[in-house]
């Protein structure tokens, strides 16, 4: 483990992970719940039936969106600066397909703040990374990956469990215009499994903190495998 991380960082890491445990390198996770496909309250939600595999070096999520009786079936990626979204109508009828440069830098914080809600380990043996106690219940950690500089802020109980996550995250603007939107949300249950613990139950939006907040996704992990 990386020995200058900061005193909460510390803290939260020894909650998630129990003594002897072995650091795994990714994550295998089921994950159920719900979420809208436009930065806009009054937009529809979707029905979310997903599997993820996770890494530091990136992420497949497959999924299945239900509204009604439309079925979306596909996956979205990201591995070594390449990103791509790609959906279909009961997966015959392409409805998605899109990889450009925005797309992978949007993707570069959603790996970033993945890796901390559900395989935060391997973020946190990395020498050259830096954490920061922001106050009495707030860290952040600043990192690359692929080049790219995040930072992600996280906030703990007194028990060292994770409360709240958010960041600086690319997204396209109301201008059509891309740039750093607030993206973060709240934690409300935890999932254990073989010594290891992540978030479960995640609320999350775009505008996060703000006055202008969206809530765009409610996750629920089901079941975790760790390797």
């Amino acid at each position: 483990m990386n020995e200058n991380i900061s005193p909460l960082a510390k803290k939260f890491i020894n909650n998630s992970i129990k003594n002897g445990t072995k650091i795994p390198k990714t994550a295998i996770l089921d994950i159920e719940g719900k979420m809208k496909t436009k930065i806009d309250e009054t937009a529809p939600w979707n029905d979310i039936s997903s599997k993820e595999i996770l890494s530091k070096d990136g992420f497949v999520w497959k999924a299945e969106l239900k509204s009604g009786p439309l079925v979306l079936k596909g996956a979205d990626y990201y591995f070594e600066n390449n990103s791509e979204i790609n959906f279909a109508l009961y997966g015959l009828i392409p409805v998605v397909k899109e990889s450009n440069k925005d797309i992978t830098k949007s993707a570069i914080g959603r790996l970033a703040i993945e890796l901390m809600v559900w395989n935060p380990w391997a973020v946190f043996m990395d020498k050259n990374n830096e954490f920061k106690d922001v106050d009495s219940e707030t860290f952040s950690v600043s990192f690359e990956i692929d080049g790219e500089p995040v930072t992600v802020y996280l906030k703990i109980d007194e028990n060292g469990c994770l409360k709240e996550v958010y960041m600086n995250r690319w997204n396209k603007l109301e201008n059509g215009l891309y740039g750093y939107i607030p993206f973060g949300g709240t934690v409300s249950d935890h999932l254990e499994n073989n010594g290891l613990k992540i978030a479960k139950t995640l609320n999350v939006g775009w505008n996060y903190g703000t006055g202008f907040y969206v809530e765009t996704f409610y996750f629920n992990v089901t079941a975790a495998e760790f390797y």
